[in-house]
């Protein structure tokens, strides 16, 4: 039920997941996925093709597994839906236990964006 409940709570909030390894592949994903993906999301699935943004930071998010760093983020990154809408996204990594995992959070910020504007 907490699954349900935790699910419900993500895709109210327009805020998806992905857990990656160290080879920045995704190994499972959930939230509201709809919008947030330049392809569908399944395990194997390679992080930078479905965020293209996420290009050239790899280093970052390796340095996060490895500690280096405590977390990454990059805020108010704008996006065009399959639809045809701007929206703003920003999105976050940190490390999970075990080791050699990274949660990536990708919350959609829009109204926060477009009141900064």
């Amino acid at each position: 039920m907490i699954d349900q409940v935790s699910e419900i709570i993500l895709k109210n909030c327009h805020i998806a997941y992905l857990i990656v390894g160290r080879e920045l592949r995704v190994l499972d994903a959930g939230g509201d996925l709809e919008d947030f993906f330049t392809g569908p999301v399944s395990p194997g699935s390679n992080l930078v093709d479905l965020i293209p943004e996420l290009i050239g930071s790899e280093e970052a998010l390796v340095q996060v597994l490895d500690g280096v760093m405590a977390d990454f983020t990059l805020e108010y990154v704008n996006r065009l839906t399959p639809s045809g809408e701007t929206i703003y996204i920003s999105m976050g990594a940190v490390p999970l236990q075990p080791a050699e995992t990274l949660l990536i959070t990708i919350k959609d910020v829009t109204e926060q964006g477009r009141f900064m504007q």
